[in-house]
């Protein structure tokens, strides 16, 4: 399974201070991936997709330009034609879950209840 993590554009200035300089929002961004990932995985599980997940693509919603909002999670899965994404607010809890394209019907008639 090929995972991805897109992490926020730097700004020109903290592309010239080095490759070293990470500002304090994407610290925060790198520390909100980190916490929501095992619940990512939880997830993935309690949908009882992993055997068909593909690949895993992370991105952290923001609010404004350093407050980050939660992790949006895109399942690509090789049964379906689309993505499954799991939205996570900032304490890693799920929001909700759903499918683009035909991956709506992957996910149970029973989940979040």
């Amino acid at each position: 399974m090929k995972q991805t993590i897109l992490l926020r554009p730097l700004i020109a200035a903290a592309l010239l201070a080095g490759p070293l300089a990470l500002g304090g929002a994407q610290a925060q961004e790198q520390d909100q991936l980190t916490d929501c990932r095992q619940q990512a995985g939880k997830e993935i599980d309690k949908l009882g997709v992993r055997p068909n997940v593909k690949d895993v693509s992370y991105y952290v919603k923001w609010v404004g330009q350093n407050r980050s909002n939660g992790v949006n999670v895109w399942v690509t899965l090789d049964n379906c034609r689309g993505d499954l994404v799991i939205e996570f607010n900032r304490a890693c809890e799920v929001v909700e879950a759903y499918g683009h394209g035909d991956c709506g019907r992957v996910i149970p008639t029973t989940y979040g209840q």
